[in-house]
């Protein structure tokens, strides 16, 4: 196998390998995030629904700053960066999730409403964060301009397969083994791991 076969393998591998890393802690997080709120809140159809609303919107908006950003300069260094910063935002709501969630409960504000600015507190940037991670994946796997539609779909299709695993793995086990908090820190290893990988990739291909 040639050396530009070879890079063109190991780029396949990182790439699929942080869309499937990546879709598992994103998944996994959102379940997280409804164990956050219910003592607070409960887990109702409302809470529920506003929560995933705040993910859909979190990650609407990284998708389209993803995409300009990865437009105008795509590099594994800076996808690395990018999901450092989700691993640190994430961490942090491990720490005060329960903090602002009692704060706002406390307010005289509807239920579903107070839910759901929980919610947009605490989730909306990290998923930020992680919604950019796509566009880049996406602009990072078609330089070669070859095979872009397959290509394309592996990312979607590796990233949901992980959301899939992230789901039943932390809603099955995860929480019933370390709780909510130690399992949201829990989450941020493969984040962290995806990071190490973009951030060393262009250095170990050289």
């Amino acid at each position: 196998m040639s050396s530009n076969q070879n890079n063109k393998t190991n780029t396949g591998f990182i790439l699929c390998t942080v869309a499937f890393l990546s879709g598992f802690s994103l998944m996994g997080y959102e379940i997280l995030g409804s164990r956050i709120l219910a003592p607070y809140f409960g887990s109702s159809v409302y809470v529920w629904g506003g929560l995933i609303a705040v993910f859909m919107f979190g990650l609407s908006i990284g998708y389209s700053v993803g995409g300009r950003l990865a437009d105008r300069h795509s590099s594994y260094i800076e996808l690395g960066c990018i999901i450092f910063c989700s691993v640190l935002f994430i961490f942090l709501v491990s720490y005060y999730g329960k903090l602002i969630c009692s704060s706002i409960s406390v307010l005289a504000i509807d239920i579903k409403y107070s839910a759901l600015a929980a919610s947009a507190i605490l989730f909306t940037i990290p998923c930020i964060c992680m919604g950019v991670v796509s566009p880049y994946l996406v602009k990072l796997s078609i330089k070669e301009q070859q095979e872009i539609g397959k290509k394309v779909g592996n990312i979607y299709a590796v990233s949901t397969v992980g959301g899939i695993l992230g789901t039943l793995f932390v809603s099955f086990y995860l929480i019933g083994l370390v709780g909510t908090g130690r399992g949201i820190q829990l989450l941020c290893i493969p984040l962290l791991i995806c990071s190490i990988l973009t951030l060393t990739y262009p250095i170990c291909k050289k």
